[in-house]
């Protein structure tokens, strides 16, 4: 059932570089926003599938999944060359792609076999978009989340292509200063070649302590000052051992410790896009 007064909020998570807790931040924003009584769908994106293995990573649910793998239940369908629009599909139904997972949480199933449907067909960069858009999803969710592949590759393009925002998670060190710098850039062609309108919610560090060390305080400057453009996010993702170690998973609001660093995260992430809606209304009345 649709509700005509809600819009989701389409965001994709992207970074070129492995391992700065881009879907550890996409999941624990999706749950915390969930937890708050919003709508959330996540859609996983990314070959590698972490979000996905983030809420299957019992024995019974990854049966499971292996099951949905072998009917095509997962992101793959989407991308596939003879699928254009998804809700046409005989064989195929929102309900088979989409999968619930909590109160007000869902999730399209990441796969790596969407590797094989990496082909030169120019619809693939409309197809989540055509899956949003044509299953009324913008009316059913508040927001949709993407965890986009650690590369630039037709799945980060259809991401992007679909979404209204982008947020850029970054650790503060020299290696991963340089690749947000390059990947400002590559998105920015990327917008302006394929006329995607995109825009960066910002960048949020990751993996920080809550006492930044001198070193780390000068390459968080250094990084500032080459991307004056971009907002920086005020709240950080602090690190937290039971993220990486305890058995709960990787998703902030399940651990005293991380619970309201993503609170103020996801509340940030409100403002932020009640500020650039502002700013966009302002400039279309001028």
């Amino acid at each position: 059932m649709t509700d005509e007064n809600k819009s989701a909020k389409v965001i994709s998570f992207i970074n070129m570089k492995g391992g700065v807790g881009k879907t550890t931040l996409c999941v624990s924003i999706a749950e915390c926003f969930a937890l708050q009584g919003k709508k959330v769908l996540i859609i996983d994106a990314d070959p590698q599938f972490n979000a996905t293995q983030t809420f299957y990573d019992t024995d019974e649910r990854i049966d499971f999944y292996l099951e949905l793998v072998k009917k095509e239940r997962t992101i793959r369908t989407i991308f596939k060359t003879y699928n254009t629009l998804i809700s046409d599909d005989e064989n195929t139904t929102t309900g088979d792609l989409i999968q619930n997972i909590s109160d007000n949480l869902d999730i399209v199933l990441g796969d790596i076999n969407i590797i094989n449907e990496n082909h030169s067909d120019s619809s693939q960069i409309h197809r989540i978009d055509n899956f949003i858009k044509d299953n009324h999803l913008k009316e059913k969710y508040d927001y949709i989340l993407i965890d986009c592949p650690p590369t630039i590759s037709i799945y980060t393009d259809a991401s992007l292509f679909c979404s209204d925002f982008y947020i850029l998670p970054s650790k503060i060190d020299k290696y991963s200063g340089f690749g947000t710098a390059n990947l400002v850039n590559v998105v920015k062609q990327l917008i302006r070649k394929a006329r995607i309108a995109v825009l960066p919610l910002g960048i949020i560090y990751t993996d920080t302590p809550k006492d930044l060390l001198e070193k780390q305080k000068n390459l968080k400057n250094d990084m500032e000052s080459k991307l004056s453009e971009m907002y920086f996010f005020n709240n950080q993702f602090h690190t937290a051992n039971d993220l990486k170690h305890s058995g709960k998973g990787n998703v902030a609001t399940r651990y005293s410790r991380t619970i309201d660093n993503i609170q103020n995260i996801c509340n940030e992430v409100s403002s932020r896009i009640q500020e650039l809606e502002r700013e966009k209304k302002n400039e279309s009345t001028n």
